[in-house]
């Protein structure tokens, strides 16, 4: 890395200006440890992010074709009984579909560690 030579007879703004130097150097060599806090708090604001864009996105794409069919539904899960509801029968199976996924996942995600131990201890 090349560092940056200043005449250091100017006086206290070369000293400052040597000091916030060394300081940066220092920053720019320092290891980025991300801790679960860190990364908690980046996802949270990610996901907010993501919300705001996709409002923008709907109001461009409300205002691009004028007027539209507006379709919604949900999925409200009690322990492993899901609860679908829909305003159309197209989208009610696109959330049993869902529903269906996100189980699958969070069911593998819960015995992936037992299947590690196991093995590991076999």
């Amino acid at each position: 890395m090349t560092r940056i030579v200043i005449d250091p007879g100017i006086g206290f703004f070369s000293d400052t200006l040597f000091k916030y130097l060394d300081i940066f150097h220092e920053y720019l060599e320092m290891e980025m440890v991300l801790d679960p806090y860190s990364i908690g708090l980046m996802m949270i604001f990610v996901g907010i992010a993501i919300v705001f864009i996709g409002i923008i996105y709907l109001m461009y794409t409300s205002i691009k074709k004028g007027s539209g069919k507006v379709e919604g539904g949900g999925v409200v899960v009690i322990g492993p009984v899901p609860i679908v509801f829909g305003t159309s029968e197209k989208i009610t199976k696109l959330l049993i579909i869902l529903a269906i996924v996100l189980f699958i996942i969070v069911l593998s995600i819960e015995f992936i560690p037992f299947y590690l131990h196991s093995s590991i201890w076999s």
